[in-house]
């Protein structure tokens, strides 16, 4: 999904809500995670670093978060968000444009996991490792109740925070929205970046780019085994769409794109490595249109069905023989399916096609993921 779609997605899909309340508003507790281990998080520290074509003084500096399994759970339960400054500037900025008790709420939930607390006794080898992209305009917290269903599995995640990217507190509390980057801008009038074509598509090269510089100083952080051999990427949205092009780096194994439009590098040359990609598809009304301007409607979003169907199809036919790409739909779900807003968020489903409940939406994403991730993460020891 692009820039300008994502943000005309948003403000198509909360403007009515902010007059809708009712059930669709009530917020539910997250999961619980399913696997064999309890779970752990910890913030990691910042990085810093400049881009592959430096400036004096341009550094991007690079948040994350570390979720990995631990043997027992602890007392001291991590918060869903722990800067309580964060909430407020969600509430002054109009976060998603929701309302204000709701993004208020996100204060008392909780999270499954253990504050740094020790790791589990690691497989041989060492852990397999998950990078996280979110969504573009996203906080990186809106995600807690996947990454803590993959860590119990046994994965470390580390969820990133790009630079002006999603919405986060610098380490002086100002906001890192997007936005507030004026890189591209520096970049775009000294035309350095001239062979691409688009802001997405200039975002999309500029997250892959950073999270496979900062791979390596990220795992020395977090201080766990890790396999190396064993590195995976997942993202949502623009995330997805990086997660897609950092394919190629040989750091990365695998990666798999929740609902993000592919770049245009990755239309027109395909994937590096084995890939995964989950849509979103919104129910139709079974009833018929009300009038001629819900037919029209409704046929054109049949076309651009029929075009993204083709559009991924033809990607998996431009990646290499011995990679292979699978795509799924998810009927029933919206594109904050793959994010924790069924739960903590669900008024920015309603009236949008999605008919799964909150936990069916959760379940279906995570065993698409898992059974992905165990296949193409396996030991090299074992088939691929």
């Amino acid at each position: 999904m692009t820039l300008a779609r994502l943000a005309l997605f948003l403000c198509a899909a909360t403007q009515p809500l902010l007059a809708q309340q009712g059930d669709s508003a009530a917020v539910v507790p997250l999961p619980l995670p399913q696997g064999q281990y309890a779970v752990g998080t910890a913030m990691l520290p910042s990085q810093r670093f400049t881009p592959a074509r430096p400036r004096p003084g341009l550094v991007r500096v690079l948040q994350a978060q570390a979720w990995y399994p631990i043997a027992k759970a602890g007392a001291k339960r991590a918060p869903y968000i722990a800067q309580s400054a964060l909430v407020d500037s969600m509430i002054a900025r109009s976060y998603l444009d929701l309302p204000r008790e709701v993004l208020d709420s996100l204060r008392n939930v909780r999270t499954a996991a253990t504050l740094d607390a020790p790791a589990a006794k690691a497989p041989t080898g060492g852990w397999p490792l998950l990078l996280f992209s979110p969504g573009f305009g996203i906080a990186r917290q809106q995600y807690t109740a996947l990454v803590q269903q993959l860590a119990s599995e046994g994965y470390v995640v580390i969820v990133l925070d790009h630079p002006f990217g999603g919405f986060a507190l610098d380490a002086q509390g100002r906001v890192m929205q997007p936005g507030g980057d004026s890189l591209r801008k520096r970049l775009t009038a000294d035309h350095m970046d001239a062979s691409l074509d688009s802001a997405f598509d200039w975002t999309v090269q500029a997250w892959a780019n950073e999270a496979v510089a900062a791979l390596p100083a990220l795992i020395r952080a977090s201080r766990l085994p890790i396999d190396r051999a064993r590195i995976g990427y997942l993202g949502h949205s623009i995330g997805g769409a990086a997660a897609l092009m950092a394919c190629a780096s040989p750091l990365i194994r695998a990666c798999a794109d929740m609902d993000g439009d592919p770049s245009s590098a990755t239309e027109k040359g395909g994937v590096a490595k084995n890939f995964l990609v989950l849509l979103s598809q919104p129910a139709t009304s079974a009833n018929p249109p009300a009038d001629t301007a819900e037919a029209n409607g409704r046929a054109r979003r049949a076309e651009m069905g029929r075009a993204r169907d083709l559009m991924w199809t033809g990607i998996s036919l431009k990646s290499a023989n011995d990679v292979r790409g699978t795509t799924r739909k998810l009927p029933g779900s919206n594109h904050l399916s793959f994010s924790d807003a069924p739960f903590v968020m669900p008024l920015l489903l309603w009236n949008t096609g999605t008919t799964l409940s909150a936990q069916a939406q959760f379940e279906m994403v995570s065993d698409l993921l898992l059974g992905f991730f165990r296949e193409t993460l396996a030991p090299r020891s074992n088939p691929r």
